[in-house]
């Protein structure tokens, strides 16, 4: 993704990981619910804020894989109980504490601002930088992202599933969910995430309860207009090759005919192709998805790409059905 030659800025809206891993991690909204900036100091509040620790580490050697990380700065309210505990592990990587004084109870945009103001200064100060991260899912930071690439400059996100704005992700170069950066856990489901899987589940046991019965009526009755159907023949209609319209095996079959056409070859390489994939959907990656390598992702997708490892380096080609459809 960087060169040696890249060198990195890392722009970190601490206030909103921190309240979007809490969130993430204990349930929707529960980061107010919990009334976490007043009871920082009581056990409970400790022992829930350590369950949802955002991993920095993770962070910055993702930023260090981009390439020289030439500066880091974390913005927040570096007075706030809640944010102490991070500030000797930032310090130590050399990360820039940015102390943010609210002039409103709401702290509303106090860090969006700031953030916008020094990544456009720090672009035109120092102008080898070549990666800005942007680390926070606010809606409020697209524009940010746009201008970093306008200047030319490669903008990267990174945010919380579920808590990341899609226009950001889209404004990206690459948009990175921090579940999915090397050395993170994804959290347990929180208890509203887990008691709203159990009501789908059951909800999903009795919705087919209605068919089946009349089902059941229809056997004891046989009309014979039903007796005239015939199923085989409509599944017939649909031809074997049709593309996926959606998720991503569409994202798949969308990067594979790019890459066809910009090398005009029959076979390309897995990293053109997973390079056409982001450039389609920064948000991309196969980690979330549940593999462990886009090799293994690509091996899933058996029946809509064909593998040559016939070379050292394998090369990949979209199906025939797929090519034209």
């Amino acid at each position: 993704m960087g060169t040696p030659q890249s060198r990195v800025g890392v722009y970190i809206d601490f206030d909103n990981i921190v309240i979007s891993r809490y969130n993430l991690v204990h349930g929707k909204g529960t980061f107010q619910k919990h009334k976490v900036r007043e009871t920082a100091h009581l056990p409970e509040t400790v022992l829930r804020s350590v369950e949802a620790t955002v991993d920095i580490e993770a962070i910055l050697h993702f930023a260090a894989s981009l390439g020289t990380v030439a500066l880091a700065r974390a913005y927040a309210d570096w007075s706030a109980p809640f944010n102490t505990r991070y500030r000797d592990p930032l310090v130590s990587r050399a990360v820039d504490l940015t102390q943010l004084f609210s002039t409103t109870t709401l702290h509303k945009n106090t860090a969006d601002i700031r953030m916008a103001v020094d990544v456009v200064e720090d672009l035109f100060r120092i102008e080898d930088l070549t990666h800005v991260v942007i680390v926070s899912g606010d809606s409020d930071f697209v524009p940010l992202a746009q201008r970093v690439r306008r200047l030319g400059r490669r903008a990267v996100g990174i945010g919380m599933a579920g808590a990341t704005s899609a226009a950001l992700a889209g404004a990206c170069d690459v948009y990175v969910d921090y579940d999915a950066l090397p050395g993170t856990t994804p959290p347990a489901p929180a208890p509203d995430a887990t008691r709203s899987l159990v009501h789908a589940a059951a909800a999903s046991q009795v919705v087919p309860q209605a068919p089946l019965v009349q089902s059941a009526k229809a056997s004891a009755k046989p009309k014979p207009a039903q007796a005239k159907k015939k199923p085989a023949q409509t599944k017939a209609t649909k031809p074997v090759g049709n593309a996926p319209k959606k998720g991503p095996s569409a994202l798949l079959v969308r990067a594979l005919r790019r890459a066809h056409a910009a090398s005009d070859a029959p076979w390309v390489l897995p990293t053109a192709v997973k390079d056409h994939m982001v450039a389609l959907d920064p948000s991309f990656a196969v980690k979330p998805l549940g593999y462990a390598s886009f090799s293994s992702f690509i091996t899933s997708r058996s029946s809509i790409v064909e593998v040559d490892s016939t070379d050292p380096q394998r090369r990949l080609r979209l199906r025939p059905a797929f090519v034209t459809a």
